[in-house]
């Protein structure tokens, strides 16, 4: 693939085309956003150095129930820093090669032939916030990683809100991760309009 069809030329590229100095905000196709939660987060930032990462949780939906992914930290409610709004001084993004399992973010060194090419921003000098939780994402519903969750640690969902709804109250919004609303926004996004991502 040449270097101006990967992701990253490509926000290199949209970049170019927003004013200098001009906020912009960088989400996910497979994210499913509370579209009032994600206006308030727009009113968190007071400086230009300032940098809005969102929070999410990782969802899986097996069996008739909810699965949420628990990193090697740890942590379930996670600010990756992918999905941001920021303002558009100094942006580039670069590419990171990631060997095969993608959720362990191991940097490829040595077989780049079967790497898989992500994008990060490189910025300096801002401070980040992040926000309560205002998305949902699904990132195995897209078919290349439809078998990877099998080597992640996954908590059933009725576990992680019995454990964490206290301390986690001024993070999340619990009414989002209610079974009904869940099942709902799961079916929207895997319906035949866009089970294709």
């Amino acid at each position: 693939k040449s270097e101006e069809n990967k992701l990253y030329s490509y926000y290199n590229y949209v970049a170019s085309f927003i004013p200098k100095d001009e906020w912009l905000i960088k989400i996910d196709v497979d994210h499913y956003y509370d579209a009032k939660k994600l206006y308030k987060s727009f009113y968190i930032p007071r400086k230009n150095y300032h940098v809005i990462s969102y929070s999410r949780i990782d969802f899986i939906f097996n069996e008739e129930k909810f699965y949420v992914y628990r990193n090697k930290e740890g942590e379930i409610l996670k600010a990756p820093g992918d999905c941001l709004a920021i303002q558009n001084t100094n942006l580039f993004w670069k590419e990171i090669l990631i060997e095969d399992d993608t959720f362990k973010w191991n940097t490829a060194k040595n077989n780049i032939e079967n790497a898989k090419s992500y994008e990060i921003l490189k910025v300096r000098n801002r401070i980040y916030f992040t926000t309560e939780l205002n998305n949902y994402h699904f990132p195995f519903i897209k078919n290349y990683r439809k078998n990877d969750y099998k080597q992640l640690n996954w908590v059933s969902l009725d576990d992680f809100i019995k454990n964490y709804k206290e301390k986690l109250k001024n993070q999340i919004d619990f009414k989002m991760l209610e079974y009904k609303t869940l099942k709902k926004v799961y079916k929207k996004l895997t319906s035949s309009a866009s089970d294709k991502i």
